[in-house]
């Protein structure tokens, strides 16, 4: 499972955390030069259609026009905060059992919690550059609140490839260089959402899934076929089948999956492309961690402690999910149209719909990291060499 020596993965995870700080520190400060710069343009003109607040359940403080819509997201920052210390702790744990049994060192999947620093680190982040857009709601700031959802998604996917495949899973420069390069094709999609920008992005998109997807069934090695080819010889039934039946069927459903809401963007050109990247990004994590569960509950076992934090984690995303869709505001519509869908406080005569999707969803991220932080414990003492990678 892991061939380099566990200093080598140490230097090498333990990147992560510095550089999703240092990034996010120098994305977070022009952002809130900017909203601030446009809070107070709303301030000084009064003009109300600048940005789209839910003009029924908004309670200024200071500057602040929409004071409730901004505190909201404090929970991002403190459940952040929570799971790094929790990383911590469980850091400072594993250290005293090696310790105690050495032995554990050649056991279970590589503990490298740079990764698991790097998305408390995000989530927190998540709280802040939500709160930048909150405090003026439009199209062109959306790309703001879902910039470190895009991190998140990331950071989650490579976890889950790391468990098995340490030694072969992306650096942190390149991951962060994959973040920016996704960044920077959603604000192209914000601004010039055009034919010709969706269909070079069909052709870019699908040419890089279907190298990641080679990547993941071939283990970042030449394939079998190409060799193959190579060695001129005919095909037959009984040589094309797949060597690896389930990492097969995975790479399929991947395929099949991204190449379906890659047509669904080029046939409806969605004008919130910022949502779409999210969505494509979330549910490769959906699919990735079906086929790791999946393959978990044949080969090995899941902890009662993984099973509760999934349960919560779904019934806070059920419950994120009916509050996301109240529908408050739209800032794709006009502002008067747009004050049509705003609805009163639901919660302590403060809070409205949105600003409950905060708390749920704020949650859910929560135990959802739980989740990935406790998926194999199961296997802590397993030798490594009686693992699957899959």
């Amino acid at each position: 499972m892991a061939r380099k020596s566990p200093i080598q993965l140490y230097k090498k995870y333990r990147m992560f955390p510095w550089q999703v700080t240092t990034v996010g520190i120098f994305y977070a400060l022009p952002v809130v030069q900017l909203v601030m710069a446009y809070q107070a343009i709303v301030n000084v003109s009064g003009d109300q259609d600048t940005c789209y607040y839910n003009f029924r359940c908004i309670h200024p403080l200071g500057v602040v026009s929409a004071f409730n819509n901004v505190f909201s997201n404090v929970g991002y920052v403190l459940l952040g905060f929570l799971f790094m210390f929790i990383t911590y702790r469980r850091s400072r744990l594993f250290t005293h059992m090696l310790n105690t049994n050495p032995d554990l060192l050649a056991c279970g999947i590589p503990q490298h919690y740079g990764l698991f620093y790097a998305l408390g680190i995000a989530l927190a982040m998540e709280g802040v550059m939500s709160g930048c857009y909150h405090v003026c709601p439009t199209g062109a700031n959306f790309q703001f609140d879902t910039s470190f959802m895009y991190v998140i998604a990331g950071l989650c996917l490579l976890k889950l490839y790391q468990n098995r495949h340490p030694d072969i899973s992306a650096r942190a420069h390149t991951t962060l260089a994959g973040f920016a390069l996704i960044i920077i094709v959603a604000v192209i999609g914000v601004l010039y959402n055009s034919t010709a920008f969706w269909a070079v992005f069909f052709v870019v998109y699908v040419v890089s899934v279907c190298y990641i997807c080679h990547h993941i069934y071939f283990l970042g090695s030449d394939s079998d076929l190409v060799a193959f080819f190579r060695s001129g010889q005919r095909l037959s039934i009984t040589r094309m089948r797949p060597r690896y039946m389930a990492r097969f069927c995975f790479v399929v459903a991947t395929l099949v999956f991204n190449l379906a809401l890659a047509i669904s963007g080029v046939i409806n050109k969605y004008d919130d492309f910022a949502t779409f990247m999210l969505g494509l990004l979330v549910g490769n994590l959906a699919i990735y961690m079906a086929y790791y569960m999946v393959m978990k509950c044949i080969h090995e076992k899941i902890r009662m402690i993984t099973i509760v934090s999934m349960l919560i984690s779904c019934g806070m995303w059920a419950g994120a999910g009916y509050f996301f869709f109240a529908g408050l505001t739209n800032w794709q519509a006009s502002p008067a149209k747009s004050r049509e869908g705003n609805a009163p406080c639901v919660l302590m005569d403060f809070y409205d719909h949105h600003d409950v999707w905060h708390f749920f969803s704020g949650f859910g991220l929560f135990f959802s990291l739980l989740v990935l932080l406790t998926l194999d414990d199961d296997i802590i003492a397993k030798p490594r060499n009686q693992i699957i990678a899959f």
